[in-house]
């Protein structure tokens, strides 16, 4: 599948936002075999030369803690119409594992990470870009209930890397990338609205593409 057939969707927003419901939502909605997904968290750097010390004490909320090199790398490999092979990040351990996850092109391609808005070079690949906007009070509590049941995390260091880091980087970069989006949705939403864009804009790329053979 070419670029011109292939939408390419971003949709940030701050931890426990709900980014990833919206993308089952949307899977849900234009079928599994529509729709691929990359997580940005995929692409947290390797950190395996550290300590587990030192590992749990960086900040992952930075830009700086994503390899933007090879995201944006692999966002073109798929826009040029080639799968692509997603590293598998370990949280437990904040190393890559040795395996991968193989992403092919399909009608619908979604990026969705806290910073998937926040890179120029990425924003300019993708067609439709959400932000998911809601208070930080919800989002700490589903913080601490997803990082405490999936990722091994005691609540002490939940509430500390909170404060360190999370609240303060999506203040810095997550927050300032609303004014890139082009959908804002809370949860009081309808998040049909998505949908519908994206309906549309898969209608116009049809158009132009039978458009351009005519």
């Amino acid at each position: 599948m070419s670029s011109n057939q292939t939408l390419f969707v971003g949709i940030a927003g701050g931890t426990g936002s709900g980014k990833t419901t919206l993308v089952q939502k949307i899977i849900e909605h234009f079928t599994p075999e529509s729709v691929s997904m990359i997580c940005l968290d995929s692409y947290y750097k390797e950190l395996g030369h550290l300590t587990a010390e030192e590992r749990s004490k960086e900040n992952f909320d930075a830009p700086s803690a994503v390899d933007l090199v090879l995201l944006h790398a692999h966002l073109k490999e798929l826009y040029a119409g080639r799968a692509i092979d997603v590293p598998i990040y370990d949280f437990s351990l904040h190393t890559r594992a040795p395996e991968s996850e193989r992403v092919e092109v399909k009608q619908v391609v979604i990026l969705e990470g806290i910073l998937a808005l926040h890179d120029p070079e990425i924003r300019e690949i993708l067609g439709f870009k959400i932000f998911l906007d809601v208070d930080s009070d919800t989002r700490f509590q589903r913080r601490m209930s997803r990082d405490v049941r999936e990722r091994g995390r005691t609540e002490e260091s939940v509430h500390w890397q909170w404060n360190a880091t999370v609240q303060p980087m999506y203040l810095e970069y997550c927050e300032p990338s609303r004014s890139h989006a082009d959908l804002v949705l809370s949860e009081s939403d309808d998040w049909s609205e998505a949908f519908r864009e994206i309906e549309r804009l898969l209608a116009l790329k049809k158009q132009q593409t039978e458009s351009s053979r005519a």
